[in-house]
């Protein structure tokens, strides 16, 4: 029963369609004969006929003018008779071929008298071009005739093609008007035919359309409605279309509900994934992975930090202890699999890369203990300042074991440790996985914190041994100044020890001045002062002695002198130098002396002068 209601309301639908299109293509054929009948007319009476009457009216206009030059040939010039040529080459000929031309279009009655026009200006040129060479002379009343009859044939042909414009125009009009009263009664046709036909499907439409209607108003509602049941006519694919949209959109509720409990893996079953809905919600999906994944890439990062923050604090008090426990946990954070961690050193002058911290160290021809600027990958990244990454390893570059066997890892992560521009170290790290963006991100992060804390370190250990220097110089100072408390209470009573000494001395020296000659002198035997005594045995005063030098007083020719340098160095390493020697004194008397020589010494045991006693033992009549 469905089929047949179907097919009958099909079959009203396409009748009342075929009827229309009936009368359609019948107002299309009837147009299109129309059309080309009176287009037909049209192309005849403008290509035509007005173009054979422009040319006959311009050849009559040319003849016209060619008579006046024939009446008076015998008294044309040269210049004349080249107009009377112009006008015939410019004018007449070209109005003639024209006509030619369009003769064999034009109706018999036309081209029998536009020939005979044709013939007449035959005639007539030929003999004006005689009159004009003189061939004939006079008797110009044929020319006239003929003339005239040229005239009076082409007026006829005139008037005779203007009948046929007129005729064909009022036949334009004819077929006009017959085109308009076709086109009136098909529009009326068809208009009664959409009538009928609206008028029989508006209520088997109405009865469709409700239950469509009833579905978009659950829709606008917000719910989803139940599933509408077939009628048999062509709007049971709207409701399909509609069931489709309620089921897809049950989809999209229950793809939201998945989402947003986290489960990015659901596929979308709406409109079969295409579709701008549906490429949407796939964009959203994987948005919405994209924001979680990066959610916990920076959650990784962050308690990355957090951990080896904590890591490295707890480690504050030893390098080798810190770059162990660095390796042992950065390592695996990564999902790497060997690693190495070198710190710079200073040794013999020269900055060196050591090996200080390492992970899995035991593969064979890995982790080198140590290496200079510029040498390999890992002294080009320590000269660049910049991390080098390598997602293809060559074959047997580096070995990975366990006790199960050995592979070689495939990508490889260098960078230096830097912090404030300063570098510190390098650290290495091989894995059988490629280090993603988020490794190596995190990791130069890290590399920071790692190079502030060995800074830490250092300045730890700098500060210890400063404060364990700083301790030693305390007990050597305290020490120092007891030994120069001692040296002091030593010095008092040295000094002490010393004034008593030069008292004796002084008590010495004195006795002596009184008993005895003497002078002191200095380290270049330069009298520096002398007593009464020696004034006496010298025969010279006080003042004049002082600033002389004392060789003279010294030297004599039985003893061989001493210079003033071996003396003073004999005194000052003996003590004391004695001598006998004969003088004569002032009263011409020779003398036997006795001379010592005493040193006289300062603080530190230092030879300040010499004291020289001069004491006489004999005297003698006779004269040295």
């Amino acid at each position: 029963m469905g089929k047949k209601a179907q097919k009958s309301f099909s079959r009203k639908i396409s009748w009342s369609f075929l009827g229309m299109g009936g009368i359609t293509l019948s107002l299309v054929v009837l147009t299109l004969y129309q059309t080309a009948t009176m287009a037909g007319l049209g192309i005849r009476s403008t290509r035509i006929f007005q173009p054979s009457q422009l040319h006959l009216a311009n050849t009559l206009a040319g003849l016209e003018q060619t008579s006046a030059f024939s009446q008076v040939y015998s008294h044309l010039s040269t210049k004349d008779r080249e107009a009377y040529s112009s006008i015939w080459k410019k004018h007449i000929n070209p109005s003639l071929d024209s006509l030619k031309a369009t003769m064999p279009r034009l109706e018999a009655a036309d081209q029998i008298l536009i020939g005979k026009v044709i013939d007449e200006i035959g005639q007539y040129r030929s003999l004006s071009e005689k009159h004009l060479k003189h061939e004939l002379d006079g008797n110009l009343g044929k020319t006239k005739a003929l003339l005239q009859s040229i005239r009076e044939n082409i007026n006829s042909a005139i008037e005779l093609i203007h009948s046929h414009r007129k005729r064909d125009l009022a036949e334009f009009y004819n077929h006009f008007d017959l085109f308009k009263f076709i086109e009136l009664v098909a529009i009326c046709l068809a208009g009664l035919l959409g009538y009928l036909l609206f008028r029989g499907l508006r209520k088997k439409i109405r009865l469709s359309v409700r239950d469509i209607q009833l579905a978009m108003e659950v829709f606008g509602k917000g719910n989803l409605p139940a599933s509408i049941p077939p009628r048999g006519d062509e709007l049971d694919e709207v409701r399909q279309e509609i069931d489709q949209l309620s089921r897809n959109l049950g989809h999209i509720r229950k793809f939201a509900l998945d989402v947003g409990e986290g489960k990015y893996g659901t596929d979308i079953q709406v409109f079969s994934n295409n579709g701008e809905i549906g490429s949407s919600l796939g964009e959203m999906r994987d948005r919405l992975k994209s924001i979680a994944e990066e959610r916990e890439i920076r959650q990784w990062h962050n308690e990355g930090l957090a951990m080896f923050s904590e890591l490295l604090s707890q480690h504050s008090d030893s390098l080798q202890g810190m770059a162990e426990a660095i390796m042992s946990r950065v390592v695996p954070y990564v999902q790497a699999s060997l690693g190495g961690l070198y710190v710079v050193t200073e040794e013999q002058g020269s900055e060196t890369m050591r090996l200080t911290g390492s992970y899995a160290r035991d593969c064979q021809h890995a982790l080198k203990e140590s290496f200079m600027e510029k040498e390999g990958l890992l002294g080009q990244a320590w000269h660049l300042r910049k991390p080098l990454y390598f997602s293809k390893l060559p074959k047997n570059y580096v070995q990975i074991q366990s006790g199960l066997g050995a592979s070689d890892p495939s990508s490889l992560f260098i960078f230096p440790l830097i912090s404030n521009d300063e570098l510190f170290g390098i650290m290495e790290l091989a894995s059988f996985q490629t280090f993603n963006e988020a490794h190596r991100e995190f990791l130069l992060q890290l590399s920071q914190l790692i190079a502030s804390a060995i800074l830490s370190v250092r300045s730890s250990a700098n500060t210890k041994k400063l404060l364990q220097e700083a301790q030693c110089m305390t007990q050597q100072m305290q020490a120092q100044e007891e030994e120069m408390r001692q040296n002091m209470e030593e010095l008092n009573a040295t000094q002490d020890e010393i004034e008593r000494k030069s008292r004796q001395d002084q008590a010495f020296i004195n006795a002596l001045d009184r008993g005895l000659a003497m002078m002191s002198l200095d380290s270049q035997l330069t009298i520096l002062d002398v007593n009464s005594k020696f004034e006496k045995i010298a025969g010279v005063s006080r003042n004049a002695l002082l600033g002389q030098s004392a060789k003279m007083f010294l030297t004599s020719d039985t003893h061989k002198s001493k210079t003033p340098d071996e003396l003073w160095r004999y005194v000052e390493k003996n003590g004391i130098f004695e001598r006998i020697d004969e003088r004569m004194n002032a009263r011409k008397e020779i003398v036997t002396l006795q001379i010592k020589y005493l040193g006289v010494y300062g603080s530190g045991k230092r030879l300040e002068k010499i004291l020289c006693l001069i004491n006489e033992i004999q005297t003698q009549d006779s004269e040295l």
